[in-house]
């Protein structure tokens, strides 16, 4: 525990949203959902960083999501 903000390291395997940060500046926020998922952790690395990737079988484009991420970014 961090202060009053509990804190659980994510695992290999744990299931991700990633927060949605790119829109277009015609479009509002107001109705948009905050988390884009699901994702899964496929490596942790060293300073608190994230391999998040698709699951397989759930992507709705083409290319497959495979990036390295910061937990402020990602939610359980």
């Amino acid at each position: 525990m961090i202060g009053n903000i509990s804190y659980r390291p994510n695992k290999v395997g744990d299931f991700v949203g990633i927060r949605a940060t790119a829109i277009k500046p015609e479009e509002s926020r107001k109705f948009k959902p905050d988390y884009k998922d699901p994702y899964i952790i496929d490596k942790v690395l060293s300073s608190n960083r994230y391999v998040i990737k698709d699951i397989p079988g759930h992507n709705l484009s083409p290319e497959l999501y495979n990036s390295i991420l910061s937990p402020d970014r990602i939610k359980v």
